[in-house]
């Protein structure tokens, strides 16, 4: 298993077509369909390659691609 990034965009419904509109986008980290908080993902890129134990799942970390994602 791997950490995977999620991107949503235009999740909510804009009044009108605005800057608030083009730059509605969430963006995080997703392990086995569970969103990683902001300090999980710190503590992740703190972490050497291989296998490690988050969220009680065991998860591939490759920091390089995750850096470059």
């Amino acid at each position: 298993m791997r950490p995977k990034v999620k991107a949503t965009i235009g999740s909510q419904s804009p009044s009108a077509l605005g800057f608030e509109a083009l730059m509605d986008c969430n963006i995080g980290m997703v392990v086995d369909g569970e969103e990683l908080s902001p300090e999980d993902i710190n503590d992740i890129l703190k972490k050497s390659l291989g296998l490690h134990l988050i969220k009680g799942k065991w998860v591939e970390i490759d920091i390089d691609k995750l850096k470059k994602t």
